[in-house]
């Protein structure tokens, strides 16, 4: 996955198409995506932070997720921790963050709700 920083803008952009795979239909994040990863600052030393490169690319799938409702957000926050996991996260990690998610994702995805 190659990512460009847009530091102006808080954010990444996708430089090429990103593939994967949810619900087992093949899904493709197109160029030009952008996605923060959002995880408040305040968290970012107790589970990490959004420029962290192990989750660059679970953050951009599950911010891909969130944006098109491919699938149901319990299944994006699933595919967020299978990511953060299959990328070397540290399970520990990757389950805090998943828990948060589960939390406090739901404005997110009602706010992204087409």
């Amino acid at each position: 996955m190659i990512i460009r920083p847009l530091p102006k803008e808080d954010c990444y952009e996708l430089v090429e198409p990103l593939v994967f795979w949810v619900d087992y239909k093949r899904q493709v994040v197109p160029v030009g995506f952008r996605f923060k990863g959002s995880i408040p600052r305040i968290f970012w030393t107790i589970v990490t932070n959004p420029y962290d490169p192990t989750g660059a690319r679970a953050f951009c799938i599950h911010d891909y997720l969130y944006d098109t409702h491919l699938c149901s957000r319990k299944n994006a926050d699933l595919k967020l921790l299978q990511c953060l996991l299959n990328d070397g996260m540290p399970k520990e990690t990757a389950d805090t963050i998943f828990s948060t998610v589960r939390i406090a994702g739901r404005s997110a995805w009602r706010k992204n709700y087409a």
